[in-house]
């Protein structure tokens, strides 16, 4: 009989259910990112290309990243990124682009560097700036809130030069 001088590397359980848990929110993630895809623009209002998928996947990166790496506040980091997904997937209503985005993406920035996760910033950077692009083509206006779900209100657009 062979004796088995090494075996293979196991799991523990809680390894096992850590890793269970990070594929599924991966798979979560990509299936939500693959939802918001579907209503990003492929053009600005002005008929040019909306350069946005580089964006977009980078963005789902780092929502990787976090649930790999699972820095500290890792569900404020993540629900930033889902913001910032569902924002690229908005942007054709003016009502999305609101002045919270802006310090939501700064406390995130924040939170990337105190995490160690400081490379990423650019992500939310080069996500943020083409969001705050196709608002500004399509002459929307930052608001301070976004309406409660089913308001309604005059859509706050740039004076007609």
């Amino acid at each position: 009989m062979r004796r088995i001088s090494r075996l293979p590397a196991t799991r523990t359980g809680s390894e096992r259910t850590g890793a269970a848990l990070r594929a599924r929110a991966v798979r979560r993630l990509e299936e939500t990112a693959a939802e918001l895809w579907s209503f990003v623009p492929v053009t600005f209002p002005d008929g040019t290309s909306f350069p946005a998928r580089r964006a977009f996947d980078e963005a789902v990166a780092l929502g990787r990243a976090v649930i790999y790496a699972s820095p500290p506040r890792a569900a404020d980091l993540m629900r930033f990124c889902l913001k910032a997904l569902a924002g690229l997937a908005s942007v054709g209503d003016p009502h999305t682009y609101t002045v919270q985005a802006g310090i939501d993406a700064m406390a995130a920035r924040t939170l990337l560097r105190q995490s160690g996760m400081a490379a990423w910033e650019q992500t939310l950077t080069r996500v943020l700036l083409l969001t705050v692009e196709y608002h500004r083509k399509a002459g929307h206006l930052p608001v301070a809130h976004r309406l409660p779900e089913g308001g309604s209100g005059p859509a706050p657009q740039r004076p007609a030069s």
